[in-house]
């Protein structure tokens, strides 16, 4: 549905987990869904990026699939306008999820995006995952409005469901 609207939109997925990754990795070759991911060494982890942030279609170019676990920190990601997070990032206290969460969103919402970034995530309905999710999202939209008012960051755009 995505590609029929945004023919040139580019997703960057999240997951926390190394054995996610490669299980979604999975899926996503399974049903046809180009992507890359970012794994490997230096060079093939600089590689991945340049394929994702200059790459069309048929080039691994349109979604990024990274682990939380192992992605480093810092990494732009401009040509992404959407942000999907799997499921809710596990951590040692509330603050650290979120801090996790906005990091990752982070690497889309840098100086230089000129695009409206959406933020999408996959949540089930009636579960403790729910509360988690909406714990999370709450603060993580009161960080990026006081960030917005302090730095003049732009503000993702929340779609997910109501």
């Amino acid at each position: 549905e995505l590609e029929a609207k945004e023919p040139d939109a580019k997703v960057i997925l999240f997951v926390q987990w190394e054995d996610l990754k490669k299980k979604v990795a999975g899926a996503l070759t399974e049903f046809g869904v180009e992507h890359t991911v970012l794994q490997g060494g230096v060079w093939a982890r600089q590689q991945a990026i340049e394929r994702f942030q200059c790459g069309k279609a048929g080039e691994g170019g349109k979604l990024m699939l990274l682990s939380l676990q192992d992605s480093a920190s810092g990494t732009n990601l401009t040509a992404a306008s959407h942000v999907v997070l799997f499921h809710p990032v596990v951590a040692s206290s509330h603050e650290a999820a979120v801090a996790c969460e906005m990091q990752a969103i982070g690497r889309a919402l840098r100086a230089g995006q000129e695009r409206t970034v959406k933020i999408w995530r996959f949540v089930v309905v009636g579960t403790a995952e729910q509360k988690v999710t909406e714990e999370h999202q709450k603060d993580l939209w009161a960080r990026f409005r006081l960030e917005k008012a302090t730095r003049g960051a732009k503000e993702p755009s929340d779609s997910s469901p109501r």
